[in-house]
């Protein structure tokens, strides 16, 4: 009963109820045994019985309804629950504890841990590819910058929102980086393409009116994918695809604003160096590994359409026998 009542943690300024009703073993036997159910002890024993009360007929356990405070606020339901234990005498190493709040609670608390971890480890990795893709220092440190930008603007929303980061929405900014890395990416191939035609003063623009139209409906659907999610009714969904929707518009307007401003600083500042350079890789390009994978399928466009029809179909016979969980 006590864990029905306001509880105030140490952290908090106010007393706030975290559950709405508690079942326990010796409560519930009493109700099933009274009036109007009025049960024999095991008639209720058995009722009881995979739930409230374990296979040997005599552990028992408490089953505790989290409210609206305890959903919004895991960590400290699971906090008043140890301070309740403490108030009752209970150390807190001799309760066992699980659940979907407590499974979130840990979750959360690992994904905190491993922070820092796996965004230097996802950073490496974008690094590394944009380097093998585009070989030139300018071009990976625009990318860079504008994917930085995004990521942080997508966090600094959750900040001020007033929002937590959960175990599903501490996917976000990683989603927003990677596709800021993407679509910056494909700027800079416009742009490289560019030097070559028109010269690295007059590239920026050129990069930009071939590529904002594009840039913009794959921004633009992406958002409206994970804008959807808001329907849903798991909050930890609507957080995700809420924070995400604003992530990617976010990338967009980095791309028509942040990325072509460090591209003309860099051109301010151009070299001949750097020029060579650019073209230096652009003619490498028609030699790369692609092109390998390119003249297969334009040599062989009944076989591979023949072998893409077989693997859609086997795929969309997975597809139909997909079970959801309970």
């Amino acid at each position: 009963a006590r864990l029905t009542e306001p509880v105030t943690l140490s952290q908090a300024a106010t007393a706030t109820t975290y559950f709405r009703h508690v079942f326990t073993g010796q409560r519930t036997l009493r109700d099933l045994q009274a009036s109007p159910v009025d049960l024999s002890r095991q008639q209720a024993l058995a009722r009881m019985r995979g739930w409230l009360l374990g296979d040997d007929g005599k552990t028992t356990c408490a089953v505790a309804l989290v409210s609206r405070a305890g959903i919004a606020n895991r960590d400290g339901a699971l906090a008043a629950v140890y301070t309740v234990a403490s108030e009752c005498g209970l150390a807190p190493e001799s309760l066992h504890i699980g659940g979907p709040t407590a499974d979130s609670v840990a979750i959360n608390r690992a994904s905190q841990q491993w922070a820092w971890e796996l965004t230097m480890l996802a950073s490496g990795a974008c690094l590394l590819v944009a380097w093998w893709c585009l070989k030139v220092f300018r071009l990976v440190a625009a990318v860079f910058i504008a994917a930085f930008f995004a990521w942080s603007v997508s966090l600094a929303a959750v900040f001020y929102s007033g929002a937590n980061l959960d175990a599903v929405l501490f996917m976000m900014p990683g989603l927003v980086f990677v596709l800021g890395v993407s679509g910056a990416v494909h700027l800079t191939n416009y742009y490289r393409t560019a030097v070559e035609s028109h010269g690295p003063q007059l590239a920026t623009s050129w990069a930009i009116s071939r590529g904002w139209l594009p840039c913009t409906l794959a921004c633009g659907t992406t958002a409206i994918g994970l804008g959807s999610l808001v329907l849903s009714q798991i909050k930890p969904i609507t957080k995700f695809g809420t924070f995400s929707a604003i992530g990617v518009i976010a990338v967009l307007v980095t791309l028509l604003t942040l990325w072509p401003a460090v591209m003309e600083w860099w051109a301010s500042r151009g070299t001949t160096q750097f020029e060579e350079k650019l073209r230096t890789h652009s003619r490498r390009r028609n030699a790369s590994w692609w092109s390998v994978f390119f003249r297969l399928s334009t040599s062989y466009p009944t076989i591979v359409l023949s072998c893409t029809a077989v693997v859609l179909a086997i795929a969309v016979t997975g597809v139909l026998r997909i079970r959801t969980s309970a």
